[in-house]
């Protein structure tokens, strides 16, 4: 697949329920003729340069046709507020909001990794053609495990990403115990599942029993893929294709 020329711009999205600002990157395709956008999810904790996956997709896909809008949850990266005050909830809220942003003008994909592909599935709208999860969970309850020990004794927990501390409050911690992916959407629209190989903290096959109930539904398992594409160079660039290959497959028949 070719490299791509794109422009990209800073964006802000202001959120109705408290005014703060969104923010992120829009990635413009050279030739988009047919409206087609896909909005990133982010995993747990990252923001839009937490991975050398969330950088070297917007490049592949503008190349495609495809415009790409990057954007960092409420409290991360760019994105004003106070991350140890967010929930799963709220991160689903910040999606919406992206999507009621976009969706007069747009045909809409979405991509999920991790925690972001559960973001992805209940924040869905009818204005959603098809999502992309790359190693998505079943759910977050190990994660709420493992920091019960951290918030029954301080009310919170500290991840780190990018050598930086990031507090987890209590709140978001209490939603891992239940959140789960919105199932209705396996069955309404097609959804593909990409996990790598080398993914250790998640269980593909436990995924696909779980969830896969329609036959427009795929599944994609990219040999040597860690959970963040990040080890194997190869693994990422093949990841990104098959996502961009089979969204150019539905978007074929869902052209504005």
């Amino acid at each position: 697949m070719a490299n791509t020329h794109n422009q990209s711009e800073l964006v802000e999205i202001i959120k109705e329920r408290d005014r703060t600002p969104l923010v992120g990157l829009y990635h413009h395709a050279e030739h988009n003729i047919y409206n087609k956008l896909i909005i990133m999810n982010n995993a747990f904790c990252n923001n839009i340069n937490s991975c050398q996956i969330y950088k070297e997709f917007p490049e592949m896909a503008t190349g495609y046709g495809f415009d790409v809008f990057q954007y960092d949850f409420t409290g991360l990266g760019l994105s004003h507020g106070d991350f140890s005050q967010t929930t799963v909830s709220s991160q689903i809220d910040d999606l919406k909001t992206v999507i009621d942003h976009y969706k007069k003008d747009k045909i809409i994909s979405l991509i999920g990794h991790s925690l972001g592909g559960i973001v992805a599935t209940n924040a869905y709208q009818k204005e959603v053609e098809a999502i992309v999860l790359w190693n998505s969970p079943i759910g977050m309850k190990n994660a709420y495990n493992n920091y019960a020990a951290d918030i029954k004794e301080k009310g919170y927990t500290i991840r780190i990403r990018g050598g930086k501390p990031i507090k987890v409050g209590k709140e978001m911690w209490k939603e891992f115990k239940t959140i789960t992916h919105n199932k209705k959407v396996f069955g309404k629209i097609p959804v593909l599942y990409i996990h790598g190989s080398e993914d250790k903290s998640i269980d593909g096959n436990e995924f696909i029993n779980n969830y896969f109930i329609s036959k427009d539904n795929g599944l994609r398992e990219i040999k040597g893929g860690d959970h963040e594409f990040q080890n194997n160079p190869e693994a990422r660039i093949e990841a990104i294709k098959e996502t961009i290959i089979w969204l150019m497959l539905r978007h074929n028949t869902h052209k504005k």
